[in-house]
């Protein structure tokens, strides 16, 4: 989930950004703190952090250093408890901010409608591991779908376990996407065919998402043009996706996804949590290169208000060139174009 009222409120000052000359440190932050709720917004909850994939693309391959866990049903509950969906009103509200500010309609199908339209709605249950992995994941589904929190998680196709998979529909999860950079996965679509076979049998209401991740390798078109042409018809959203993590493999392309190109707002409009129950900026942090506080001694408006958050939230202001977001990431910080 996103805090969408952040992204409202602070739409005139990424224009003003945008402008020759730069703003005053002093008016970004007091414009960036009266935007902030002090309720705090979950972007996601790492279910667990198991993976058995090795795929170059994600530092989890060659950099995590974590303990493998599953976040355990108490403290996934407890963390649930404090968080609230968005009103039915907001998100209209929502919807028609969208299309007039992005030029995006609600029936596309691309990567910056699916950030915009359905990754602010939703928590996202997967970090740094396939929540396939993740025995508890249906009951976890069934704690959110409880208490009207629609849910979302991806997965590799390697992963695809039908019994696991029809458990999450059944607790109503809301989308599952399958993301890969090709499609030489043998039996995988076989194994979709199933599941939508199943998913019509049954009445289940989850949607299915297939994102191919762009590497421009040869042959990608066509099977990005194979799968719309198959699956969009049966009610697959369907997309291709911009790599992220490209500091990783100091990848030269271009993202096209709006997040990427406008200033980072993970400080200022959501959290994101790992299996061990600390809380982290956002899903970038595949270790613990920074820890702001942890789900089980203190409450999440506590850490969101605290004073770890605040320092945090200065450094992104400053440009501290030690920090990780300004040597490990992709994303721009708006320290760039603040002034003194």
């Amino acid at each position: 989930m996103l805090d969408v009222c952040f992204y409202m409120k602070t739409m005139t000052l990424k224009e003003n950004l945008g402008a020759d000359g730069k703003i005053a440190r002093q008016i970004a932050r007091r414009i960036l703190e009266s935007a902030r709720s002090r309720n705090p917004v979950v972007y996601g909850i790492e279910t667990t952090n198991d993976c058995r994939m090795k795929c170059e693309i994600c530092p989890r391959t060659k950099k995590i250093n974590r303990p493998v866990q599953d976040l355990d049903m108490k403290a996934f509950k407890k963390i649930a408890e404090q968080i609230r969906p968005f009103s039915k009103k907001l998100w209209r509200q929502w919807e028609t901010f969208v299309k007039e500010t992005y030029q995006i309609l609600p029936d596309e199908m691309n990567e910056n409608h699916f950030f915009l339209y359905i990754i602010p709605k939703v928590l996202v249950l997967h970090g740094y591991g396939d929540p396939l992995l993740d025995d508890s994941i249906g009951e976890k589904i069934k704690i959110l779908t409880k208490r009207h929190i629609k849910s979302y998680f991806s997965c590799h196709p390697l992963a695809f376990n039908m019994e696991k998979i029809v458990e999450c529909f059944e607790n109503e999860l809301t989308y599952l996407k399958f993301s890969a950079s090709s499609l030489n996965h043998p039996g995988f679509l076989a194994q979709v065919d199933d599941l939508l076979a199943i998913k019509k049998q049954k009445g289940y209401a989850t949607k299915l998402v297939m994102a191919m991740v762009d590497i421009n390798h040869s042959g990608q078109k066509n099977e990005l043009a194979m799968l719309k042409r198959k699956y969009i018809p049966q009610g697959v959203y369907v997309y291709l996706k911009s790599q992220d993590q490209r500091w990783y493999r100091n990848h030269p392309a271009e993202s096209r996804a709006i997040h990427w190109n406008e200033f980072c707002q993970f400080p200022w409009s959501s959290m994101s949590i790992h299996s061990d129950g600390s809380v982290v900026p956002c899903c970038t942090i595949y270790n613990h290169e920074m820890i702001l506080g942890n789900t089980a001694r203190e409450k999440l408006k506590a850490i969101w208000n605290g004073t770890s958050y605040k320092k945090f939230r200065e450094q992104h202001i400053i440009m501290n060139a030690k920090s990780k977001c300004t040597t490990r990431c992709d994303m721009k910080l708006i320290g760039e174009w603040i002034g003194a």
